[in-house]
């Protein structure tokens, strides 16, 4: 009789709060497990289970009855029980899944412009093919782009941001679905986000033990990106396990998930601060000024940023890798990801920016602007006055029947301004380093 009045009241206190809290779990009792549990609890504390201030408020109470629910109810009876005690008890229903999606909107559409503003610039200014860091760039986005539909319509709705009690079991599934493509596709395009920068990182500095440096940090970035990408594809056996052993209703085998987001994140980490010691000691080398030295450096400083929400995404994947409800501490981890992965390609696309704002706002950033072109008007002037010496020593010598003619012919190719800048000064610093372009002589006597 008791148990009968128990089960009621239990019943009335889920109906009234589930009218109140728009509970989603489809749950409509509290299984036999958990009542039984909760008579246990209730004897242990001596609180009456028919008391639902007592049963909502005593810990002692709730602390007994969870660990006595886990360990003889299924984890959707659990779940079940979960949902329907805190609509019962009014608990307030969490839902923090607007700021993800916005965040993953804002920046891929921010992205994108950066890219198209970097393309735009490439072909209206320069005339410079596509490099092979404008090619993985690209490929970087064609691997991000899945990442925004998969986090908008995959991941956000079926239950990123909420308790994982508030989610109907079916959500969960699709939610761990969403997760496994993300995490593939994010290892992914990370490695491809630091390729593109060590492509352009290749081009501009031409010291041979600098781009042997890039070369190695480009085969350990690519067997890196590879490697993860492929263990995260067969973490599990099978893999829709991946999806499935969170009931505990299927048999399968796992790779340590927590540990392996721990080495990547990790291994980006010190990958970003080696990628950020190439440049930034290539340029202090150089014999310049410090105000050019740290105008040079300030671009690829910037770089720090992502190395930093790196660090507080690993954080993040701690506190992920021992929760009990993964829809909600979930959310910072993709909240992060979605800012590192957009940054890099802000970050990669800097170079390309800082050349179309210095023709936009040439006042704002006169002192950079005009740096560069006293550089360039110098070494025009230089060359103009070579050309004149030259053409007078050609004049001198015609006179002279029995002179010998030297004809040289100069075919000069020229690159985007940002890597002519930074050739330049890394020309100014090294007296023998070799000039922008390519140049061709050809000897003739007469």
């Amino acid at each position: 009789m008791k148990a009968f009045q128990l089960l009621l009241t239990l019943l009335a206190w889920a109906t009234l709060g589930l009218a109140q809290s728009g509970g989603s779990s489809g749950a409509t009792h509290i299984p036999q497990c958990a009542q039984t549990c909760l008579e246990d609890a209730a004897k242990a504390v001596a609180c009456d289970p028919t008391n639902q201030w007592c049963v909502c408020t005593n810990t002692q109470l709730q602390g007994i009855w969870a660990v006595c629910v886990m360990q003889h109810c299924t984890v959707k009876e659990a779940l079940a029980t979960r949902n329907l005690t805190e609509a019962a008890c009014y608990a307030p229903v969490r839902n923090n899944s607007e700021s993800p999606r916005v965040v993953n909107i804002v920046l891929c559409i921010i992205s994108c412009l950066c890219v198209t503003a970097r393309f735009a610039h490439k072909g209206l200014f320069t005339t410079g093919e596509l490099g092979a860091d404008d090619l993985t760039l690209l490929l970087s986005i064609a691997a991000g782009l899945p990442q925004v539909i998969v986090i908008d319509r995959s991941i956000i709705p079926h239950g990123l941001g909420k308790d994982v009690w508030n989610v109907p079991p079916e959500d969960i599934y699709i939610f761990s679905r969403g997760l496994y493509a993300l995490i593939i596709a994010y290892y992914l395009q990370i490695a491809l986000i630091k390729l593109s920068l060590l492509l352009f990182l290749l081009r501009i500095f031409p010291r041979t033990a600098t781009k042997n440096l890039i070369r190695a940090t480009m085969v350990f970035d690519i067997l890196f990106g590879i490697s993860f990408a492929l263990a995260a594809t067969f973490t599990c056996t099978p893999i829709s396990f991946f999806w499935t052993l969170w009931d505990g209703e299927h048999s399968g085998k796992c790779l340590d998930i927590n540990l392996m987001g721990w080495i990547n994140a990790g291994v980006s980490i010190g990958l970003d601060v080696w990628m950020l010691a190439l440049p930034l000691f290539e340029v202090f080398c150089l014999q310049l000024s410090w105000q050019r030295k740290l105008s040079a450096a300030f671009m690829f400083f910037v770089g720090t940023f992502v190395t930093i929400v790196s660090i507080f995404r690993l954080r993040f994947l701690v506190d992920f890798g021992s929760s009990l409800n993964p829809t909600w501490t979930a959310t910072n981890v993709v909240l992060a990801s979605i800012i590192e992965v957009n940054a890099g390609i802000i970050c990669v696309c800097l170079p390309s920016l800082r050349i179309i704002f210095v023709r936009m706002f040439p006042n704002i950033l006169a002192s950079t602007h005009s740096v560069s072109q006293r550089t360039y008007s110098e070494f025009d002037t230089r060359a103009r006055a070579s050309v004149a010496g030259q053409l007078q020593t050609q004049s001198t010598m015609a006179q002279d029947s029995s002179a010998i003619m030297k004809t040289q012919t100069f075919d000069i190719q020229h690159d985007d301004a940002d890597k002519a800048q930074l050739v330049q000064m890394y020309d100014l610093g090294a007296p023998s380093s070799k000039s922008l372009g390519t140049r061709s002589s050809s000897v003739g006597s007469v």
